[in-house]
This record gives C-alpha cells, structure tokens and sequence, in this order.
C-alpha cells in the first residue's frame, strides 16, 4: 500500500507509460497529462491495466473542460465540416514529441468526440522548422458518414491562435478557445441581421455568454468526483486513446506525403535529364 488514492501526471510525454502503469498497478486512480502515451499499444496496456485494478484512468485533454467548448457543444446539431487552427509560438518544451502530440491532438480529440464515427481517410503533410520533429502540420480528415475536418497545427509561429470553427445545414458556429468567444452566424429570420448582397438573404449574429472558469480546476475537480464516485471520466482512457490511433494516422500520412514527393521529384529529375 503506497498511502497515495489518485496522482496526477505531468511529466514529459516519454515517460507517460511507465509512471502511469506503475501507479495503476500499485491501486491509484491516475490522471495523465495528454497524449495518454506514446504508441497506440502503450495506450491499450494502461486501459487493460485500469481495468484490472478497478482504477480510473482519466486523460488530460484540458479542452474538453474549456467554458467555451462546453458552450458551443449544446449547438451543435449535424456538424459537417470543422476547421482547427492551433498556432503557438515556440515554447522551449514539449518538442521530445512533434506537434501532433504536442498540439494538434486536442483538436483531433473535439473534432473525433463531436463526429462520433469511424474515420476513412487522412491526407497530411508536416514538416520540422526549429526542432528534428515535425512543427507545422496540416491534416484532412474526412469521416464516415461524411463529415470532413482540416486540422493545422503550429509551435513555430510569432502569435497564438487556438480557433474552431464548425459548419453544419444553415449555421456557422466560431469557437476562440484562447479568448473563450462563440459566435453563431445563421441566416436571419424575418427582418435585421446583416445583407451581403441584395437578394441574398440576410446574416444574423449571436454571440453567446461563455461562463468564466478555470478549465484546469474543473478537470482536476472531475477526476476527484470521479475517484470517489468511480464513474467513468469524462475523458477516458479509450477516448485518450482514440485521439492517439487519429494521431498516428496523421503521422503516418506525413510518410505517404513525403515519399509521394520524393517520387514526383525524382520523375522530374528524369525528364529533365
């Protein structure tokens, strides 16, 4: 018996796996910061691991606890095309992983949380600028069912945007995580709003009050209600999981993309010999 009940942690992603099976092995209910590991298997070992012991096992995708997040999901109906911008300046840490599992992952796990379905196809591409890993990426995703998502994710940028913004049948719904503003964009009923053109109906705009609250204390809050009530997390270990096997899919397609290009270059140097 170690005396500890539940631990959070926030260690570097490398180590994720190693101190988080530890714990669960020894009877602690863990929080672990995002990405829940660094492979797919490692991430499947910790699930089998909590399951066993009867620990919980919460993952820390912090925005899924965002004001603004949890605002805009009551709006969402059919959503249909999403768009993420997560751009950050570079912060000196983090880059033992590249930004797919430093940034973009908490986009990849809203957007395949609000999707709810299987995904069909990734095209990527991402390339190092500052680091030996990958610091800027784009990704494509499209869903079954139809939904389509494109993903940029950036650590080497001179200002920070973390955005997200969902299309779905008549509405535009804009989500600034950073400045936690929603906005609704939908064509307007009756008389106001605002006419682009004439005979083009007009746009009405509903910005939506986003209660003010710390993010990180309310996922900390939900694990301690979750270690005494033994629910399921909000965000579980599959869903960490989850956006870990989209992760590697994405990384994957960077391979595809680069060998393609390689290809395509070495035609060229063909035909111009």
């Amino acid at each position: 018996e170690l005396g500890v009940k539940c631990a959070s942690i926030a260690a570097v992603t490398a180590v994720h796996f190693d101190v988080a099976l530890w714990l669960l092995d020894h009877g602690v209910d863990v929080l672990v910061e995002k990405p829940i590991a660094t492979s797919t298997e490692q991430a499947r070992v910790l699930i089998s691991a909590a399951k066993a012991n009867g620990r919980v096992l919460q993952v820390g995708h912090l925005e899924r606890f965002n004001p603004a997040f949890r605002a805009m999901e009551k709006l969402l109906t059919q959503p249909r095309f999403f768009e993420a911008r997560r751009i950050a300046q570079f912060a000196g840490r983090g880059h033992d992983v590249d930004v797919v599992l430093d940034l973009m992952i908490h986009d990849i796990d809203i957007i395949s949380y609000l999707v709810g379905r299987p995904l069909l196809r990734v095209d990527a591409v991402g390339t190092p600028v500052l680091t030996d890993n990958v610091d800027i990426a784009n990704a494509r995703l499209t869903f079954e069912g139809g939904a389509v998502a494109n993903v940029t994710a950036s650590r080497a940028a001179f200002k920070a945007e973390r955005t997200l913004r969902i299309f779905q049948p008549d509405v535009y719904i804009s989500l600034d995580y950073g400045q936690k503003k929603l906005k609704m964009y939908h064509k307007a009923e009756g008389e106001g709003g605002i006419s682009l053109f004439p005979g083009v109906p007009a746009i009405s705009i509903t910005e939506h009050s986003v209660q003010e609250r710390d993010a990180l204390a309310d996922e900390i809050d939900a694990f301690l209600q979750c270690v005494e009530s033994r629910e399921q997390p909000v965000v579980s270990g599959e869903d960490g999981l989850r956006a870990l096997e989209l992760a590697e899919r994405i990384r994957k397609a960077f391979q595809e993309s680069a060998s393609l290009l390689d290809a395509e270059m070495l035609d060229r140097v063909r035909v111009n010999q």
